[in-house]
């Protein structure tokens, strides 16, 4: 679960990248030259890219802790799991 100040965090950045969709919308039915579109691509892709990035490492986190916190070795087997999967996601993106 998100603590409220990653929350809100993560909601100006999903707000961030909204508003930079909505002004590739704007430029492309305005016929704004390319590069111009291309450039708010850029800022929407690094947008995605820092929420991408404060996920993974809340959900790392979240992991480390409930096995610290869990001797059960099936409950931990599971939350191994989630950071192999966690690693793999996050290899594959970038």
């Amino acid at each position: 679960m998100l603590q409220n100040s990653n929350r809100a965090d993560l909601v100006f950045r999903v707000e961030v990248a909204q508003g930079h969709l909505t002004a590739i919308r704007g430029m492309l039915q305005g016929k704004e030259p390319l590069e111009k579109v291309l450039h708010q691509i850029c800022a929407v892709q690094a947008a995605l890219g820092k929420i991408t990035m404060r996920v993974q490492k809340q959900l790392l986190e979240q992991s480390i802790s409930a096995i610290r916190a869990n001797p059960m070795v099936q409950i931990n087997d599971n939350e191994v799991n989630k950071l192999i999967s966690l690693y793999t996601s996050f290899t594959r993106h970038n």
